[in-house]
């Protein structure tokens, strides 16, 4: 049976509006403990379970963001170039939506080395934190 246009890029909109997200909800849970924008006094009954989201948000953002997303984003253009190159009717008809794909992916992309920097910073800072207590 004819099942109609399949659409474009399902296994990226997978990747990149979903599976990526894993270390937004680990952050989600670790904004909790903000104490100016979190629960009140959270962090001081539960400091330990603080650092243990942190390292997990840490961790899960270095494999979804600097792991996964350059390669994913290695493929996605590469299809998307294969695709622009391809004389088909579906291909010039998401023609101007591969492109623009291709220009938000390059800024999200840039964000992900940005974001990857305040962590870095944060995550030392954290860290000396923690050896000034001990």
């Amino acid at each position: 049976p004819d099942l109609g246009d399949p659409g474009c890029a399902q296994y990226y909109a997978i990747f990149f509006m979903g599976i990526s997200e894993v270390s937004t909800a680990i952050l989600v849970l670790l904004a909790n403990f903000d104490p100016d924008l979190g629960v009140k006094g959270l962090e001081d009954v539960l400091p330990m379970t603080r650092i243990v989201v942190a390292v997990a948000f840490v961790l899960a953002f270095i494999f979804c963001r600097t792991l996964l997303w350059p390669c994913t984003t290695y493929y996605f253009c590469k299809d998307v170039f294969a695709a622009l190159a391809a004389d088909s009717k579906e291909a010039k008809t998401h023609k101007k939506w591969l492109w623009t794909f291709m220009v938000t992916l390059t800024g999200l992309s840039l964000l992900q080395v940005i974001w990857l920097g305040q962590i870095i910073i944060l995550a030392r800072e954290e860290i000396l934190k923690l050896m000034e207590e001990n």
